[in-house]
């Protein structure tokens, strides 16, 4: 028996001598038992049966045919293709990282990918756990992959119209070429460059993967996958002090409005408050009220009163920035919390992550007010500055516009060849800037839906990014471990 069919028994759970109908009867109690129906009431578990439910059927499937067969390979040709299948690793992954057995999941991804070297989804989402646990290297490494997949697509695609206009008469062809020159030159051939660059700052040995610029635009923040913080004069460029009290790697950033501090949340399940007068932190709240895991997203309510924060631990909570209340802890979500973003008036905020909904909160009372359900991870949010849309993008490398006040879909925003990363909005709304890991940052017409502009002059991926409440500034890092400054003309 060779270790392809053992799997699925081990799926099952049940001996590899087990007849059919030991097999059946366990088949039939796990299918009873995983039916998505059985989790109707809880979006998060009933997505996790789901796919569990689906690797129960297929191993059942294959382990029947198997047996039909007395076991031999040599009439089984058609038991090789299923027992081969890149899609079984890639589900059994999937299950692995949504309980966390993140080493786990990464052996299966690499087993599908083993079988197809072109999988695109297994290599986006083991380079996701990769950059997760640290391993940017190896993230960095299947997201290019990801991106000489899609672009070797994208020229078959393109190559194949082209001989199919070429094999058309020649009056069509001669119009049909216009016609196709025209909806080029829309999708591509922006309008003049609006971005110009003012600075490319120094100073950090790693890729630069978080940045912020305080709301007077005077100080910039940055992060090169490390526990320290390095405070900058914008316009100058020149370092203005280390911030060294975090104990582990820093995954969030962010300026309070009022512009009197800094706030970052970090591997080391600490949130700290920097004072921008002495540079001097705090760590927000006593211990056990803090998160048990990694904090990896924060938001500020406009009015710099409320801090949420949501972390690996599954919970989100909301703190009072003016008093010493206890945090309030919101439970009952399915996976970590990567993205959070209040509302422009300080009454809501939202939470994603891998869990695949993103959920809508009151600020006061924690009630969720509206749940969205999105066919990917979540990796950022935004709402725009009327309050009007919410923005949400992801793993599958769409960005979404919703009006979450009625729960409608109003369009996509499609172009995009990785994950979205950071999603800000720009000139009162009418503009989005979308940042993809290692792709040049996309500027979009929010009315009419299309691409305007793109901004990119790093040797290396793009990682990150953030605009100045004026609009006017746009601050980039790469992973050539440098900053670029760009000024609007």
């Amino acid at each position: 028996m060779t270790n392809d069919i053992r799997q699925y028994y081990q799926v099952l759970g049940v001996s590899a001598d087990a007849d059919l109908r030991e097999v059946k009867q366990v088949y039939r109690q796990l299918a009873k038992l995983w039916h998505p129906d059985n989790f109707h009431d809880n979006p998060q578990q009933q997505q996790q049966a789901e796919i569990k439910f689906k690797v129960i059927v297929e191993a059942y499937e294959v382990i029947k045919d198997y047996l039909k067969n007395d076991k031999s390979l040599s009439k089984a040709s058609n038991i090789h293709v299923k027992k081969t299948n890149p899609e079984f690793h890639y589900q059994q992954g999937t299950i692995y990282a949504e309980t966390e057995q993140y080493q786990d999941a990464i052996a299966e991804f690499s087993k599908a990918i083993y079988l197809d070297k072109n999988y695109i989804k297994a290599y986006q989402y083991r380079g996701f756990i990769f950059s997760k646990l640290g391993y940017e290297n190896r993230a960095n490494a299947d997201f290019k992959k990801v991106d000489e997949i899609k672009l070797k697509e994208i020229y078959q695609e393109s190559s194949s119209k082209v001989d199919c206009e070429n094999n058309k008469p020649d009056s069509k062809q001669e119009s049909n070429s216009g016609s196709r020159n025209q909806s080029h030159k829309a999708n591509v051939d922006y309008s003049p460059r609006k971005w110009k660059l003012s600075q490319e700052i120094k100073g950090h040995s790693q890729p630069v993967n978080l940045v912020a610029i305080s709301s007077n635009s005077q100080i910039l923040a940055s992060v090169a996958q490390s526990k320290t913080i390095k405070l900058w004069n914008l316009s100058k460029g020149y370092q203005i002090t280390l911030l060294s009290q975090h104990k582990s790697l820093v995954r969030c950033l962010k300026f309070t409005p009022n512009n009197q501090y800094l706030i970052s949340g970090s591997e080391d399940k600490t949130i700290i408050i920097w004072d921008l007068k002495s540079y001097q932190g705090t760590i927000l709240g006593r211990e056990k009220n803090g998160h048990n895991k990694a904090v990896l997203s924060l938001d500020i309510s406009s009015d710099s009163k409320h801090l949420i924060s949501g972390s690996a631990d599954k919970t989100t909570k909301i703190w009072s920035l003016i008093s010493k209340e206890d945090p309030y802890t919101l439970t009952g979500y399915g996976n970590e919390i990567l993205t959070i973003s209040m509302s422009p008036n300080g009454d809501f905020f939202v939470s994603g992550g891998l869990e695949k909904f993103v959920r809508i909160r009151c600020i006061d009372t924690g009630k969720i007010i509206r749940s969205i359900k999105i066919n990917s991870g979540i990796t950022s949010l935004a709402f725009s500055p009327d309050n009007q849309l919410l923005v949400i993008g992801g793993l599958d490398r769409v960005i979404r516009l919703w009006n979450w006040q009625t729960g409608e879909e109003i369009g996509q925003l499609t172009g995009h060849l990785e994950t979205i990363s950071q999603l800000l909005f720009r000139d009162n709304g009418k503009e989005l800037i979308s940042i993809s890991y290692h792709e040049p940052v996309k500027i979009w017409n929010i009315e009419t839906l299309e691409q305007i502009d793109s901004v990119n002059n790093h040797s290396k991926g793009i990682l990150c990014g953030d605009i100045s409440s004026n609009g006017k500034t746009l601050v980039i890092g790469s992973d050539d471990n440098t900053i670029r400054v760009f000024y609007l003309k």
